[in-house]
């Protein structure tokens, strides 16, 4: 297990910063057309806990990231309609 570099000494599992407050996803691109225009899909999995959502644009995939970030910040849950699907 890897130290921590703010407080040597310290392994990683240690921190005081609660491990909810830590998001790690893996995003998975590809390409497609929507109307004959140029489009991306996306797919966002959070490593922790397996769960997978689909984008049909990069826009809907930000959109849904920048609600994750209000929700840790806040601690308020989006309103309704502004989570992505």
């Amino acid at each position: 297990m890897s130290e921590c570099s703010e407080n040597p000494g310290q392994t990683a599992r240690q921190t005081s910063t609660p491990q909810t407050a830590y998001q790690a996803y893996l995003i998975r691109l590809w390409p497609t057309q929507r109307s004959g225009i140029p489009n991306r899909r996306a797919s966002l999995e959070q490593v922790m806990t397996r769960e997978r959502r689909e984008f049909g644009s990069l826009e809907s995939l930000f959109d849904y990231l920048r609600s994750q970030v209000e929700v840790q910040i806040t601690g308020l849950r989006p309103v309704s309609g502004s989570e992505a699907p």
